[in-house]
């Protein structure tokens, strides 16, 4: 897959921020931009990694995009080159090593368009085996976690194992905040939100692990004092606004953002559409499309 163009509203020069050493926001920036080549007209061509996706049906309703073929079409023309992605299947079946072992040929087979993250659940015996196959049987760079659906929360002593099991392995831990808006939820299974103020406390029992959150709403006041924990990354699938971005790299740096769309639940345009319109400098939007995926994941595509 190619590279995606910036829109032509970018490309104008809007105003620009920078970060100081500390990652906050400030001034206007200038310089060589971060972006690997250009186009024709000279508007820089980003590489993007969306690290928030899925695949599988959906028990509930039908989802657009809801098989590889549909969601790699989709990537196709918005020029995304690669996708992490986890399955529906791993929220709700019991057997998990049969889930991963399914997410694992159909991702091998997209020719790494499509990379997986296998599912781990705290509350079912031998979850460690679990971990271990989808490091190596199955070759998988990170895992992905559902504890509001799985039926325990982060304060479980469990948690900081599987941290602790994961960073030996060098496997990123993709905690999955929330899937559905309450509203569209079915009555019978109403799911919260997954608490994430414990999270601090057990990353400081696992110091070398790395968490990924997705889906989540950084609102004010909501980090928990994550904003102090460097391997602690934040996906921007549900961070409203385009002001939204900025306000989050000012609080946690523009070193732990990435660009996540949770498709197929949300169409990837949004995600794209903050980003694009939130006036970053582009050394920061490149951190954000795919270089600190990059550096905390697994091997990143090129275009």
């Amino acid at each position: 897959m190619g590279g995606a163009v910036v829109p032509a509203a970018l490309a104008a020069e809007p105003p620009r921020a920078s970060s100081s050493p500390d990652g906050r926001i400030e001034g206007s920036g200038s310089g060589e931009p971060a972006a690997a080549e250009r186009g024709g007209g000279g508007e820089p061509v980003w590489r993007i990694v969306d690290t928030n996706a899925s695949i599988g049906r959906w028990p509930f309703r039908r989802l657009p995009l809801d098989t590889p073929e549909r969601l790699l079409a989709k990537y196709e023309s918005l020029g995304i080159a690669q996708a992490w992605v986890g399955s529906f299947d791993g929220v709700f079946h019991r057997d998990l090593d049969g889930v991963n072992a399914r997410l694992a040929a159909t991702c091998a087979a997209s020719g790494g368009k499509l990379v997986p993250f296998g599912s781990v659940n705290l509350t079912m015996p031998g979850w460690e085996e679990d971990l271990r196959r989808c490091h190596e049987r199955y070759g998988m760079g990170g895992v992905r976690l559902h504890p509001n659906y799985h039926g325990y929360d982060l304060a479980d002593e469990r948690f900081p194992r599987l941290l602790a099991l994961a960073a030996d392995r060098g496997l990123l831990v993709q905690l999955a905040v929330a899937l559905e808006d309450p509203r569209t939820q079915p009555s019978m299974l109403q799911v919260a939100e997954v608490d994430i103020t414990p999270l601090a406390d057990a990353m400081r029992g696992a110091a070398s692990a790395t968490v990924m959150l997705l889906g989540a709403r950084p609102r004010a006041g909501a980090l928990a004092g994550l904003e102090r924990i460097p391997r602690v990354l934040f996906d921007i699938a549900r961070v409203e606004s385009t002001a939204g971005i900025v306000g989050l790299i000012r609080e946690v740096s523009a070193d732990r953002v990435v660009f996540g769309t949770h498709a197929p639940f949300l169409i990837p345009e949004s995600s794209m559409i903050k980003v694009y319109e939130s006036e970053l400098a582009e050394p920061h939007v490149a951190k954000l499309l795919a270089g600190n995926a990059s550096r905390v994941g697994p091997e990143v595509v090129s275009r």
